[in-house]
């Protein structure tokens, strides 16, 4: 499960996100987190393994017992432009009239704009 800003959560393939970005099969992997001081992103494995609260071995067996990756600091939007790239190889295109209604929201109140 993917977490955004701690209130988002996605599933995802850890698999997908290991082999198309070398920093997330890090903290995959429970190697060490991420943070970004000039931007306040973070990334972080939060994982109920680890934390000693599954008792039966094997596969989780609800929700609640996946792992989290979880990202702060950042927009849910771009963290779903980024999830797209990795699991299509293609740039979204941020202007594309299915994503007008997205976009406009987005970048309303914001300093960031589209080019």
């Amino acid at each position: 499960m993917l977490r955004i800003q701690g209130l988002t959560e996605l599933p995802v393939h850890r698999i997908m996100l290991s082999a198309h970005c070398a920093v997330l099969a890090y903290v995959l992997n429970g190697l060490g987190s991420l943070h970004d001081c000039e931007s306040g992103i973070s990334i972080k494995l939060h994982s109920p393994l680890a934390q000693g609260s599954r008792a039966h071995p094997g596969p989780p067996r609800t929700p609640a017992e996946m792992p989290r990756l979880a990202i702060t600091g950042m927009h849910a939007f771009p963290v779903l432009v980024l999830l797209h790239y990795l699991y299509t190889n293609t740039l979204l295109a941020v202007r594309d009239p299915q994503l007008a209604h997205l976009t406009a929201d987005t970048f309303a109140n914001s300093w960031l704009q589209p080019t």
